[in-house]
């Protein structure tokens, strides 16, 4: 019992179609931070809006998928960052690691 063509085909296709949807996404991801000057969750966004517009037209409903996969994008990668729409890396560094700052460390003296 061993894997025929058929499924090798399918496997190579959805390969194929999950990679593309990938790649737009990040493309378009980074495009938006470079033309936006920004690096923040609105880009994210905006590479959903790109990737859920390839998998609209692979399923032929572009403007649902769009903007469902575009919202969804947006809002994980605001929720990765923290809710508040702002890119703060030390406060994301400091979250991811513990670490505090220095008017943390005043006060506790």
């Amino acid at each position: 019992m061993g894997i025929d063509q058929a499924q090798i085909s399918l496997g190579a296709r959805a390969t194929q179609y999950l990679g593309g949807v990938g790649a737009t996404f990040a493309a378009a991801e980074c495009v938006g931070e470079s033309f936006r000057g920004t690096k923040d969750p609105i880009n994210a966004g905006i590479g959903g809006l790109a990737a859920g517009s390839l998998v609209g037209v692979y399923t032929a409903r572009p403007a649902s998928m769009c903007l469902g996969i575009g919202l969804v994008c947006g809002l994980m990668a605001s929720l990765a960052d923290g809710i508040p729409i702002k890119y703060e890396p030390e406060r994301i560094h400091q979250k991811q690691f513990g670490v505090r700052d220095e008017s943390y460390r005043n006060a506790a003296d």
